[in-house]
């Protein structure tokens, strides 16, 4: 069985992306992020495996290895989700996973069960499905389902960054760095683009039994370019893939253990006296400022002893300060909105998020629940 070079690409491609789905299950860090980036590599590799089933069908001599093929075409049902839990935990900075959310991998289970069973065991199809089954209808339509759900998913992502640039319009506190939320911009719309392609080859295949070879040839240069443009990315700036701050760039100047004892003790004690966090407008540079240390060493400290960003520091004092008037028999006749600008925050979704973060509960939960 000879392999063109279309096959080819594509294989090569596909090693790209496993390659770098190992790499990132390997990275040690505190959120999932890597590790669901990982799980939406692996099922992007698996798919275009599955673009060459034919001639691996053929190649895999000993029958039962077949159902490698089968446990690699359900992955391409956790594509869209995967995908959709990244952008969705790197935007929000939460990793959070609830039981209701298991309904998004259903697609998965169901082909991971069917597909084997009645594909490879005769007369399976006809239990299944009864004796009116066909399969190539079967096929077009679990294919079409396939392509809805993954376009499916890039949109809810569009709109999950389309969100978060409304929060970094109206409050410059967002939580995406500017070059992140670019990143996961042109993610989403080079997928988009290369599955709206892939759906309308399959469907014009399906209608007018036309194979569209010049748009594969340009959808596999797609795909190995997109390949390559994630496994550079991710060699020179792996920060980019996580909702966390890179670690690596404060290796220069590195703080003496005295200077954070003593920075340490001069920014608590700001905010304990100051209460800063209760101006809108601050910012690590003005903070910085009234501190009497660089803008750089105060982000190095919050960000290597106390393990946390500057502006999720500062949502934590403003969230106990909400919680303290949501509480006060005094603040009881005060709306929610009033409090939110009353501790500093400037955008209600803002306030919401981080409070949710913080407490588990929304503002309303939190206030009626101590009554």
């Amino acid at each position: 069985m000879k392999f063109d070079f279309f096959d080819l690409t594509r294989i090569f491609t596909s090693l790209q992306l496993i390659l770098l789905c190992l790499v990132l299950l390997f990275i040690k860090t505190k959120g999932k992020q890597y590790k669901i980036l990982a799980l939406f590599l692996f099922s992007l590799a698996s798919f275009i495996i599955c673009g060459i089933y034919s001639k691996l069908y053929d190649l895999l001599a000993n029958e039962n290895l077949h159902f490698i093929l089968y446990i690699l075409y359900s992955f391409n049902y956790l594509i869209g989700p995967s995908f959709y839990f990244y952008i969705r935990s790197v935007a929000t900075k939460s990793d959070r996973f609830r039981g209701i959310n298991l309904i998004h991998f259903l697609p998965f289970f169901l082909i991971l069960i069917f597909n084997p069973l009645f594909l490879h065991i005769p007369g399976s199809d006809i239990f299944l499905f009864g004796k009116n089954f066909v399969a190539d209808a079967y096929f077009v339509t679990v294919t079409a389902f396939l392509h809805l759900q993954i376009l499916t998913y890039l949109v809810y992502s569009l709109l999950i960054l389309k969100k978060h640039r409304q929060i970094n319009e109206v409050d410059n506190k967002a939580k995406l760095g500017k070059s992140r939320f670019n990143w996961m911009k042109f993610l989403t719309y080079s997928l988009l683009v290369i599955w709206t392609l892939e759906g309308l080859i399959y469907f014009y295949y399906i209608y007018f039994l036309v194979s569209l070879c010049l748009i594969k040839i340009v959808l596999a240069g797609l795909n190995f370019s997109l390949a390559n443009i994630i496994v550079i990315v991710g060699l020179k700036k792996p920060e980019i893939f996580n909702g966390e701050p890179s670690r690596s760039k404060y290796n220069k100047n590195i703080l003496k253990e005295k200077e954070k004892h003593i920075f340490l003790q001069n920014l608590e004690r700001y905010m304990e006296t100051e209460s800063p966090y209760l101006h809108p407008e601050l910012s690590l540079n003005s903070m910085a400022l009234k501190l009497n240390i660089s803008p750089h060493q105060l982000s190095q400290l919050l960000n290597t002893v106390l393990s946390i960003n500057f502006y999720d520091y500062i949502n934590s004092y403003r969230i106990e300060a909400a919680k303290k008037l949501l509480l006060s028999c005094n603040s009881q006749q005060k709306t929610i909105l009033e409090i939110i600008y009353e501790v500093g925050f400037s955008s209600k979704s803002v306030f919401n998020n981080a409070f949710k973060k913080h407490t588990g509960v929304t503002p309303t939960e939190f206030r009626n629940h101590n009554k």
